[in-house]
């Protein structure tokens, strides 16, 4: 990918982004039309859709899961 496409697909999608949720398909269509950054734009964009509250809930562990797990060996300093 040239700089310029990076930046052509930088702006598509930060401005997809500024649009309303229900319309940014939409607004991407429109301002894509049949260029060849609109495939590449709309995997970008589902790919965000998609990691919405990636992370926002911690993960539980229970410690039963983990209960009799040893630490790994560490690692011994190299002579050299």
């Amino acid at each position: 990918m040239t700089r310029d496409q990076r930046e052509r697909l930088k702006a598509l999608f930060n401005g997809a982004l500024g649009s309303v949720p229900r319309t940014r398909h939409e607004w991407l269509s429109r301002q894509t039309g049949s260029d060849d950054a609109r495939p590449r734009s709309r995997r970008v964009l589902l790919a965000h859709e998609g990691s919405e509250g990636f992370l926002e809930t911690p993960v539980e562990v229970d410690p039963a899961d983990i209960a009799g797990t040893e630490e790994p060996a560490r690692p011994r300093a190299l002579r050299v």
